[in-house]
């Protein structure tokens, strides 16, 4: 019984011991001074959460598509559902590699971990999302409601479709 939690101790120091990285961010600077940075760190938050946007967007599309299909509608409008969710899927995807840019530049030029990067992204993606649940929760039952939570989304579509980055990453090409 010593033996084995003297092993476990052992591997476990040995696993803290080899994670540690010397990547850390400074404390010290002043973060908000630095607009290269902003811009960069603008770019980062602007990219994850129109990628969940268009999540959200083709999670829409799907439903309406599965529900228009139940209940008898044409082919051709079916057909059109497909379409718009095709082109969702397409700006999701294009701003899930649009992220890897300013990703890239944060952790040569800033050293900011990869991690803690990966984090930040999934925490804005899922404010995004948990958002579009909360009002679709308080819209239950009201199709008004629920008509301007998806204008909302759209018109956040738009933006995201619209912005334009501060930044040339050509030099990552």
């Amino acid at each position: 019984m010593r033996k084995s939690i003297i092993t476990f101790i052992t591997v476990v120091l040995c696993l803290f011991t080899f994670n540690v990285k010397a990547e850390h961010i400074d404390e010290t600077y002043d973060w908000d001074k630095d607009e290269h940075y902003q811009n960069i760190a603008t770019d980062f938050r602007t990219y994850t959460v129109c990628e969940a946007v268009h999540n959200n967007l083709a999670l829409i599309i799907s439903l309406h598509y599965g529900v228009s299909e139940n209940l008898g509608f044409q082919t051709e409008y079916l057909q059109r559902i497909k379409e718009m969710l095709s082109n969702t899927i397409n700006f999701e995807k294009h701003f899930a590699s649009e992220t890897l840019n300013p990703v890239q530049f944060l952790m040569e030029q800033y050293h900011v971990p990869e991690s803690g990067l990966r984090r930040q992204s999934i925490k804005n993606q899922n404010t995004q999302k948990q958002g579009l649940i909360m009002a679709f929760a308080r819209s239950n039952n009201n199709p008004t409601q629920m008509t301007n939570i998806i204008k909302k989304l759209l018109d956040q579509s738009k933006m995201c479709r619209n912005y334009e980055s501060k930044i040339d990453y050509s030099s990552l090409d």
